[in-house]
């Protein structure tokens, strides 16, 4: 059965769904975007997902005529439209159509996407996954815009190496966020985050909040030479949660193998989503 989506006020079938290939989105990659999914059918901190989308819209100048209590409303909407037992949602604001290529001549188009939840392959939790550095930073790396060439070429140069997923260094070589996921460390019995030029994700704020009980947690800069010092490191990202990090570059992180600490972050995290 095909998915169904929202545009511009009423529902299509995707392979329905048509934006104007005059789009500003189309034309220039002028939007911007967020994405979560459910647990138990309910989103999972949808006015947090909703905020980012609003702070990402202002960073770009891109003025959103919709409040966000209607946009919240066509997300339900559309999730009923499908009723998936666990859905992943993308919702995807554009400057909309065009005449010069440059300035919109309407109000923006928005397109709310909703898919079954994906299963990930047991093995990436289990074993861990590697990453591979690239001195390569995200454009406006605090607005989740569409334009994700930068985390495209990472992931695909990655891939072609033998790794997971690609990391962004900046000029100083400190190590920042991956393709489509934030970075957490244990350094020093701390938890470690990268605070700067990074897409602040929900999971990881969401995160941070529930292993306070257990784990301090610091907020800074990580720098390249600091992986020997890295005992245990892991993803966050909303589709896959938390997924663990055994080696970056040539170098293993800690034994090579899921550390106990990641262990505990993951307990302590599914039982959050289980009651959420």
């Amino acid at each position: 059965m095909s998915p169904i989506y929202f545009l511009n006020g009423k529902f299509f079938p995707q392979d329905q769904t048509v934006i104007n290939v005059k789009d500003l989105s189309v034309l220039r990659g002028y939007g911007i975007f967020d994405f979560l999914r459910t647990y138990h059918q309910k989103p999972f901190h949808l006015d947090d997902h909703l905020d980012r989308l609003f702070r990402s819209a202002e960073f770009i100048d891109l003025e959103i005529p919709w409040s966000k209590k209607q946009i919240e409303t066509w997300v339900f909407q559309t999730l009923q439209k499908n009723n998936f037992p666990e859905s992943l949602i993308r919702i995807v604001v554009t400057g909309g159509a065009t005449v010069d290529t440059m300035t919109a001549v309407d109000k923006p188009t928005i397109l709310i996407m909703v898919e079954p939840a994906t299963v990930y392959p047991k093995e990436i939790y289990e074993k861990g996954v590697k990453l591979k550095t690239f001195p390569i930073q995200r454009t406006w790396a605090e607005a989740k815009t569409i334009n994700y060439i930068p985390a495209v070429m990472i992931h695909k140069k990655a891939a072609k190496l033998g790794f997971y997923d690609g990391i962004y260094l900046d000029e100083n070589k400190n190590i920042l966020e991956a393709a489509n996921a934030n970075l957490f460390f244990i350094i020093d019995d701390k938890l470690v985050t990268p605070k700067k030029k990074i897409l602040f994700g929900v999971t990881r704020k969401v995160l941070i909040d529930v292993v306070r009980k257990e784990f301090s947690v610091t907020e800074r800069e990580v720098n390249l030479k600091e992986l020997p010092q890295i005992f245990e490191c892991f993803l966050t990202v909303s589709s896959k949660e938390i997924v663990p990090v055994v080696q970056i570059d040539t170098v293993k992180i800690g034994s090579g193998k899921v550390g106990i600490k990641t262990k505990r972050i993951m307990e302590i995290f599914r039982n959050y989503t289980a009651i959420y």
